[in-house]
């Protein structure tokens, strides 16, 4: 990748496995990227964003996509659904929404999670999942990802059971 690059995590991280974003954005540490711990507010970011025009934006979010705990899509804009209710306000598709003219692209990459839970510790499939996703992005790997919904068994399972693909609800 060429160009500047910023990672935006987002979560709750005192609900274990909920605030994984977080916990990427605070271990990324390589010269072709940018990263902020946007918390449970990344509207907050807005403006940061739109000043530093990166050429790729990366969105890192627990999401229940009905997988296995750990597991890592890049999830399309089409695939969120996100009602503003949880650990962030703004819904996904509004944020992206709101910068993307100061973007070249935008990227969002959700993790499954395995436990929500007030004062509990991350799960280790999802810490696992984090340093995957930490050296993917650094290696400059990020289209290896797969994409959530493009295999019909992942689209039909979420359908099915009425899965929220945003975020945590």
């Amino acid at each position: 990748m060429n160009g500047m690059n910023l990672l935006l995590g987002i979560g709750n991280d005192l609900l274990a496995d909920d605030g994984i974003g977080c916990w990427v954005a605070d271990r990324l540490s390589h010269p072709d990227w940018v990263s902020c711990v946007a918390g449970t507010v990344p509207e907050n970011f807005t403006r940061r964003i739109r000043e530093m025009r990166p050429d790729l934006l990366v969105l890192v979010d627990a999401a229940r996509m009905n997988l296995s705990p750990g597991s890592v899509r890049i999830i399309p804009p089409d695939r969120v659904a996100d009602a503003g209710i949880g650990t962030h306000q703004l819904p996904l598709d509004a944020l992206c929404g709101m910068v993307s003219p100061s973007c070249g692209e935008i990227i969002i990459i959700g993790i499954e999670p395995g436990l929500v839970g007030i004062g509990e510790e991350m799960t280790d499939p999802v810490r696992s999942a984090g340093l995957h996703l930490t050296a993917l992005l650094t290696g400059g790997r990020i289209r290896e990802i797969p994409v959530f919904g493009a295999d019909t068994r992942e689209t039909r399972g979420a359908e099915e059971n009425n899965i929220d693909v945003s975020g945590m609800r």
